[in-house]
């Protein structure tokens, strides 16, 4: 039997055509095609949102599939009441996946927005730091073997892409890996 690869140019596209006619009939259905302003979010806005919970488990920064501290390798500093996670939400999908949105403070001083979602948290994860001279401050605090303010600072400065303005409206804050958290609401997101 002959592979779509085969049929000429006109069907394979009279396929492709049909399938996503049948997806968009299907969206329509299940009210996917509606569009959903999610609009952007400031980092400032959540780290004034009430926190889910709060926790001083520093243990959050790592997983097995991910480390938001890369900087100082495997190990650092564990028993600390100076870095705090405020869980802004947090969403089961089952027993073993979730979706999680976490800000972090140094200090009392804002430093990073955490997000990790999919098996254990693994499969997606990405941080966005809000003030680097507050990242460097935690990278010292943080590291076992002593780093120095100066060295804690050079280091920082190699995450430079990561740094985001904190007042600025930036949709990919609360919308990461296929879903959005917006208005107090979690949803799938568009595509």
């Amino acid at each position: 039997m002959a592979g779509a690869g085969s049929l000429p140019p006109s069907r394979r596209e009279a396929g492709r055509v049909a399938r996503r006619s049948s997806a968009a009939a299907q969206a329509r259905i299940d009210g996917r095609d509606q569009p959903r302003d999610h609009g952007g979010v400031t980092p400032r806005a959540l780290f004034e949102q009430p926190a889910e919970d709060t926790s001083y488990e520093v243990s959050l920064l790592r997983g097995l599939g991910y480390n938001f501290l890369p900087e100082l390798g495997d190990r650092y500093v564990s028993d600390t009441q100076r870095v705090r996670f405020d869980l802004v939400h947090h969403h089961d999908h089952d027993h073993r996946r979730f979706w999680r949105l976490m800000t972090v403070r140094f200090d009392d001083q804002p430093v990073m927005v955490l997000q990790n979602s999919g098996r254990e948290g693994d499969d997606f994860s990405r941080r966005l730091i809000v003030d680097l001279q507050a990242f460097a401050q935690l990278l010292a605090h943080l590291n076992w073997r002593g780093m120095g303010s100066v060295a804690a600072a050079a280091v920082a400065d190699l995450a430079l892409a990561e740094v985001v303005p904190f007042d600025e409206d930036l949709p990919a804050l609360t919308n990461f890996a296929g879903f959005v958290w917006a208005d107090g609401k979690f949803a799938e997101a568009d595509e």
